[in-house]
């Protein structure tokens, strides 16, 4: 095994690329929420909804997580601490008084842009050594795997 990985990284043996994938899905949230709450004092859960607003526009809290795969109460707790640091509004929308949607401040774009920036830099240092066909094709075969889940065709 190589120095560094996880410790269950082969206890499968090398024909289970999807358990590898959980593995390095969990380094980089454990990686991405460290440096988040040391460099800009936000949640990754916090990240994940000002980014969703900043990059896709306004939404419902119903909207984001089903769209970003964010349950509701992570996303009600995240809202509100991003509402608290004046990142985010909600308001009613139109006659729906019940349906709040989430829209970022002009501080909120400016943390994401920051943000946004050095989370490029992380990404762009991960995949320093991987070719951009390399890069493409895993963009790819993730895509594959995206499309078979959500289909529920999960081989059982």
């Amino acid at each position: 095994m190589h120095m560094g990985l996880p410790g269950a990284w082969n206890m499968f043996g090398n024909g289970h690329p999807v358990y590898q994938l959980l593995l390095v899905s969990k380094m980089i949230d454990r990686e991405t929420a460290s440096a988040l709450q040391r460099e800009f004092s936000l949640s990754l859960p916090e990240w994940r909804i000002l980014a969703f607003v900043c990059a896709l526009g306004s939404n419902s809290a119903s909207d984001i997580g089903n769209a970003a795969q964010i349950d509701r109460a992570e996303i009600s707790r995240a809202v509100a601490k991003l509402e608290a640091k004046k990142m985010v509004t909600r308001k009613g929308e139109g006659n729906n008084r019940k349906r709040l949607i989430i829209s970022p401040t002009a501080e909120g774009h400016d943390l994401f842009a920051r943000v946004f920036e050095r989370r490029g830099e992380y990404s762009r240092s991960i995949l320093k050594d991987i070719s951009q066909q390399e890069v493409d094709s895993l963009s790819g075969i993730l895509e594959k795997i995206a499309i078979v889940i959500k289909a529920g065709d999960k081989g059982a």
